[in-house]
């Protein structure tokens, strides 16, 4: 792949566009006792919010065998761990693999369920996978696969815990891997509509964006093309900086970040969201390690993102996080990530983390491939005493909610 010209393209496009265009604890004591089992506009209320000043701790993601270990090494057990449902699986694969997590759940009866749901096939995956296919959302909003959202809300129905479901998980992945905005709003009601149509009243609708660099359609995209494309060691930060320039300039004329697509243009409603989330790596794909002033200019946009959201008044939760790259294996840096990562959460008041607490190439071949330039690593906390050392310091304060029993 030429990067030189990949990157001129994604910023004429932009540009063009935007220039003529317009501590420990039990989890009940911060989840309730489940009398307040509901969605937050479902009631007219916002039951099940975790508290100003709390923050609960999720890991993942969907390796159980990874997860074990983490509560192995931990000495503690999360107060939720983190699975994916494919909501276009074939029913009989989806009641085993629903039936797998309650086996697993059954063995941390307080901990609960965090779920990546999609909303029908991807054109983003499915067609990188040989399996073109068209936006999954309006599949969802055709009921095409309501057998599989019944078979969903009966095991939510079946659960003692609340779940918090993630539904169309990082929407505007490269301008909406669902669909387009209008759609994937329909789709995402759809759901909605249809578990509480089925009783369902103790799910957590969470609204998770993609976040920086992986939208692909405001300045994070080319920026961090650039960052990632760059040497680690900052020599082409000048060129780096007098484009982070031109399109602050660009941004600031407009009044948007030069931001193709808001994350408000896919808002689904204050009636269908609790929680927004956004995914953070702190760093961008897939040519190596950007330099200091890369990963600044993601962890910015980041921090930008979250404002708007706030501005639609939800709170704010981590859907997803882990460190590209440098994983917990790279001494400085991977403490650094880490302290960047609590940081941000203290800042905006987090309620919730996400930490894939993973090693990505054990977990499947795909994460290893040479097209990803090493950006899943082993990011498995516990790997190194240093790093395992200040997890704990930092989720030994009293806003952490890091284990349920």
């Amino acid at each position: 792949m030429n990067v030189t010209k990949v990157f001129i393209a994604l910023v004429t496009i932009l540009l063009s566009a935007c220039n003529g265009g317009s501590s420990s604890g039990n989890i009940s004591d911060l989840l309730g006792d489940g009398s307040q089992r509901s969605a937050r506009a479902y009631q007219g209320q916002v039951p099940l919010q975790i508290p100003a000043g709390k923050t609960l701790v999720v890991i993942g993601q969907g390796d159980m065998e990874q997860m074990h270990e983490y509560v192995d090494a931990a000495g503690q057990v999360p107060g939720g761990f983190m699975f994916y449902v494919q909501i276009h699986s074939d029913p009989d694969k989806l009641a085993s693999r629903l039936a797998s997590f309650s086996d697993f759940l059954a063995l941390y009866p307080n901990a609960i369920p965090q779920i990546g749901l999609t909303l029908g096939p991807s054109p983003v995956w499915d067609t990188l996978a040989g399996n073109p296919s068209g936006p999954g959302a309006v599949m969802v909003s055709a009921g095409d696969y309501d057998e599989q959202l019944g078979m969903l809300a009966n095991w939510l129905n079946s659960l003692s815990t609340v779940a918090h479901l993630r539904i169309g998980y990082e929407f505007d992945l490269l301008g909406g891997q669902w669909g387009p905005p209008g759609v994937f709003q329909d789709g995402y009601r759809h759901v909605v509509d249809y578990l509480r149509a089925e009783g369902v009243d103790n799910a957590v609708y969470i609204w998770h964006s993609a976040g920086a660099f992986f939208r692909g359609f405001d300045d994070s995209g080319p920026i961090g093309l650039l960052g990632s494309a760059s040497p680690a060691d900052g020599s082409g930060d000048t060129l780096l900086s007098a484009v982070i320039e031109a399109f602050t300039a660009v941004g600031d004329g407009i009044g948007n970040n030069s931001d193709l697509l808001p994350i408000g243009d896919f808002y689904p409603g204050d009636d269908y969201v609790d929680y927004f989330a956004i995914s953070f790596w702190g760093d961008t794909c897939c040519f190596g390690e950007s330099s200091p002033e890369a990963k600044q200019a993601y962890l910015d946009r980041t921090k930008e993102i979250i404002r708007d959201a706030q501005d639609l008044g939800e709170p704010i939760m981590l859907g997803e996080a882990t460190p590209p790259y440098i994983g917990m294996t790279s001494g400085q840096k991977s403490l650094d990530w880490m302290n960047t990562h609590f940081d941000l959460v203290e800042e905006f008041d987090i309620r919730a983390i996400a930490y894939i607490n993973l090693d990505w190439p054990r977990d499947s071949d795909t994460w290893s491939q040479p097209f990803w330039g090493g950006f899943w690593p082993d990011s498995r906390v516990q790997v190194s005493p240093e790093t395992h050392a200040l997890w704990e310091d930092r989720l030994s304060l009293p806003r952490y909610q890091p284990h349920s029993r």
